[in-house]
């Protein structure tokens, strides 16, 4: 999910986890940022509202 952008890191418990995890589960997040997916699109086009007349 987090590589999709699906989802972000809640770092509080990101530090409960293996550095290899940790690690892995950053640069997911980074990546998804980076092409603008899910949550990190700046478009945002799930807040447009259509226009019925």
């Amino acid at each position: 999910m987090v590589n999709e952008g699906k989802a972000s890191l809640f770092c509080k418990h990101l530090n409960d986890t293996c550095p290899s995890s940790k690690a892995t589960y950053l640069n997911a997040q980074n990546s998804a940022k980076q092409a603008g997916l899910g949550i990190w699109n700046s478009r945002k086009p799930w807040q447009k509202a259509r226009v019925f007349n």
